[in-house]
């Protein structure tokens, strides 16, 4: 019997007959719904599905997604990062509908994750070989028991185990968030197989190499919350027991598979250092698991969520805080530690699991969980503090994901339990309806959803035929920055197949914000500009003044139903000029944004660029605070202000800049009444466009010595005698200067005599940064009509030591540049 239908076979065959049943009514509507609820990932998942396959269809690179962030494309490395995340669903599709490929592949890997975990246990309970035994002896077969053929002790062990693995509330929860990547957990099982076979010798170092990059497959961050710790361990037992030949094994084999691992991380790993998309995340206290976690069934259950406790211990925390042990399992992996020496390591390992799951900060009934003495209020610091900050560990987010190596540690210490109860029970009948038992009640405590969430996968008939429109360069959707409607555009791309100006592969879009806020104004000019000649509004994230703006600049829609408005944009009437937004009055508490556009001239062969500028004013109000002012998130201005603080400073802006004031330091969230942020309040902000005349290229990028480059400067034309001059000036820093440096600005007449100037200390800079700055000339007597020149410099105080001007090769070729001559007039 075994020959025609191998137990493992038929243990999949089960899986998936409960995938079914725990995920309905998802087979009810595998064409029409996609799996998860409408705020998480499976409409950007099924996106990505479709991209690869559209992609091959048409002889287009799948891992560079060309039609998002028209016109420039994304860089699609993660898909490339996480091959398991989309495969076979991609393929699938080639021949299903979208919906019905995403959802079977998600069946299929939830009954894999099982069939794994089935058959690593099954080859634990039936040999005498394990963590425990000396390096010496030999792998020998377990006794045989009655029912040892066909349904034996460790095919009903392995069976238990592989329905915790498969059904844990740490991996509904991600069911629940589509997230498909992360539910790709087969190839843990293979891994932890191949560990206990490197100790029989280097035949398992492939097999342990292959296993680790089957690990990370479905999303790279396995290797941290499940790769890592879990080699760690076991390379730490190994050490105890002075196992050195298995150490170096696995050294080997951590090696081998970490560079077959790297071909497919290292490029996304190279794409997220500096980008926002990956590292603006933040919320790692919300996303690591309570205290309480471990005993606290979903509030989503049909039975235990009606216990108050549940909501206050998750929240609403169910896709990353759900780690509920379950009385059922917990009993028997508490049989397994008593009673199986051996299986202890996986005590050990889910302990660690739960420890580091538990985020940087200990949590108790979903809020950090505080002391106070004397008025102060300290929170209790976890054990993932100290790495939550290390490269690489910083993109580990939501510590409640070490749920998932919690998951196999319980899975395998229940699979143990299991033959521990086995041996007690000595009727074949009663070991079965035992069993049958065991796995109805495992299943029934561990729902975390019933019914299962799930998305309508149905697209706007309005949408679907924009596919038959062939004058649409690009489609523009407001609101831009509402997480759940760019997904939702994403998902409807795969039916009108035109290019979206924003976009993501993950997290969020990396187009300019800036961009996207000024073209939420929609002004036909600049959506005209940008590509965008269909706008499309979300009725569902909208409070109806997005569609109002919209139906006030570009008329009525063209289609509409209760979901959705679709505009044409018309030509513009008047030709693009700087466009900006202002910030409300009101209180800065973290930060306030101006955004800007300035149009692109475009000089093609020119030797000179040209340049705009605006001078922003605005007063601002505060009690001993400092207000940075970023350019494009670089830092190009500094005030501390006490009091009332009138400023003027100008900018040179060109394209889409954003400008920002940023409260220094941020007021931290707080929830202590007792605390108070003292903020800076912000008035009467304006914008004053000047339109500057082109500045005359200079030899050298980098003028200056020190890292120190003057990127743009604006004199005027003309003065009135008796006026004073304006200078504006940007400033480049890529190394940090002090108090004693000194940045002048000189005036000379035509014979070269000085007649004014402004020799001033810019104060400490940080490297990597820049300063914009207006410098004004006062003169001691009017200037006589005629032509002055204008120089600027640096030099040390008191040494007087002059920086360098460097020409194209690097080389001094002065001490001083001169960016402008004006005229005085009468």
């Amino acid at each position: 019997m075994s020959r025609k239908f191998p137990v493992t076979l038929i243990a999949l065959l089960v899986y998936l007959v409960l995938a079914i049943l725990v995920t309905y009514p998802l087979i009810l509507n595998l064409s029409t719904a996609l799996v998860g609820y409408v705020h998480g990932d499976a409409y950007e998942m099924t996106h990505h599905i479709w991209w690869i396959k559209y992609a091959l269809q048409t002889g287009q690179n799948p891992f560079f997604a060309a039609n998002l962030a028209y016109p420039d494309g994304i860089n699609g490395v993660t898909l490339w990062s996480h091959p398991l995340q989309f495969f076979p669903a991609w393929l699938l599709a080639f021949v299903l509908p979208l919906p019905v490929a995403a959802n079977v592949t998600i069946l299929l890997t939830v009954a894999l994750n099982g069939t794994s975990m089935f058959w690593l246990v099954k080859y634990l309970t039936a040999k005498q070989k394990t963590l425990t035994t000396e390096n010496t002896e030999r792998e020998t077969q377990t006794p045989p028991r009655p029912l040892e053929r066909g349904l034996g002790g460790e095919v009903i062990s392995a069976f238990i185990a592989g329905l915790i693995f498969m059904l844990y509330p740490t991996m509904q929860g991600h069911l629940g968030a589509g997230h498909a990547g992360l539910m790709v957990q087969w190839g843990v099982p293979i891994l932890i197989y191949a560990l206990y076979r490197l100790r029989d010798g280097w035949r398992y170092v492939s097999l342990a190499a292959v296993a680790i990059e089957l690990s990370v497959s479905g999303h790279i961050l396995q290797l941290i919350y499940v790769v890592l710790p879990l080699m760690g361990v076991y390379a730490l037992w190994l050490l105890l027991r002075r196992e050195f030949a298995s150490l170096l094994r696995l050294i080997a084999a951590g090696v081998i598979g970490g560079a077959f691992a790297l071909i497919f991380a290292l490029p996304s790993a190279t794409a997220a250092v500096g980008t926002a998309a990956y590292e603006e995340t933040g919320d790692t206290v919300r996303y690591s698991a309570d205290l309480l976690a471990l005993v606290t069934p979903s509030f989503n259950h049909p039975l235990f969520g009606r216990l108050p406790y549940t909501h206050t211990v998750l929240g609403i925390n169910l896709d990353e805080g759900a780690l509920y042990l379950g009385v059922i399992a917990g009993l028997l992996a508490l049989v397994a530690l008593i009673r199986v020496p051996k299986a202890r390591v996986w005590g050990w390992i889910g302990l660690l699991a739960w420890i580091l799951s538990l985020g940087v900060l200990l949590k108790i009934f979903d809020q950090p969980f505080s002391l106070s003495a004397d008025a102060y209020r300290s929170y209790i610091p976890m054990p993932f503090a100290l790495v939550a900050d290390l490269p690489i560990f910083n993109l580990a987010r939501t510590p409640g994901r070490f749920g998932f190596l919690l998951a196999a540690a319980v899975a395998i210490l229940a699979g143990y339990g299991v033959t521990v109860l086995w041996g007690w029970l000595r009727r074949p009948a009663f070991r079965v309806v035992v069993a049958l038992i065991v796995g109805a009640v495992i299943v029934f405590e561990y729902q975390t959803f019933f019914p299962l969430p799930t998305t309508t996968a149905a697209v706007p008939v309005g949408v679907a035929a924009l596919a038959d429109r062939a004058d649409v360069r690009a489609i523009f959707s407001a609101p831009w920055n509402n997480l759940v409607a760019a997904k939702t555009d994403l998902y409807w791309q795969t039916a009108h197949q035109h290019a979206l100006i924003a976009g993501q592969v993950t997290r969020q879009t990396p187009v300019n914000p800036a961009k996207l806020n000024l073209l939420e104004t929609f002004d036909p000019a600049l959506l005209q500009d940008a590509g965008a000649d269909v706008v499309l509004v979300h009725r569902d994230f909208d409070d109806g003044s997005l569609e109002a703006a919209a139906r006030a600049q570009l008329g009525a829609p063209f289609y509409e139903d209760e979901r959705v408005a679709l505009f044409n944009t018309p030509d513009a009437d008047h030709p693009e000029t700087l466009t900006f937004t202002l910030p409300p009055e009101g209180e800065i508490s973290n930060t306030a944004d101006i955004y800007l556009h300035a149009p692109e001239r475009g000089c093609p062969g020119c030797t000179f660029h040209e340049v705009d500028w605006i001078v922003l004013t605005a007063t601002l109000t505060g009690e001993a605070r400092t207000v940075t002012l970023l350019l494009d998130d670089v830092p190009v201005h500094r005030w501390q202000v006490d009091g009332a603080a009138p400023i003027r400073v100008p900018l040179p802006v060109f394209g889409y800049s954003t400008v920002r004031f940023a409260l220094d330091p941020a007021c931290p969230i707080n929830t202590d009444p007792a605390l108070e942020c003292h903020t800076v309040a912000l008035s009467d902000p304006a914008v004053e466009f000047v339109d500057a005349p082109p500045i005359l290229e200079i030899p050298s990028d980098h003028r200056f010595d020190r890292g120190v480059a003057l990127s743009n400067w604006h004199v005027p034309a003309t003065i009135t005698s008796g006026e004073p001059l304006p200078v504006w000036l940007e400033w480049t820093l890529t190394q940090a200067r002090g108090e004693n440096d000194i940045r002048y600005v000189h005036v000379l007449d035509a014979n070269g005599t000085l007649v004014g100037q402004q020799d001033n200390t810019l104060g400490v800079q940080l490297a990597r940064s820049a300063w914009a700055e207006e410098v004004t000339i006062n003169f001691a007597t009017p200037l006589p009509e005629g032509e002055y020149h204008v120089f600027v410099g640096w030099y040390t105080y008191p040494e007087i030591a002059p920086f360098c001007v460097l020409n194209e090769a690097g080389v001094c070729a002065g001490n001083e540049v001169e960016i402008g001559t004006f005229q005085v007039g009468g």
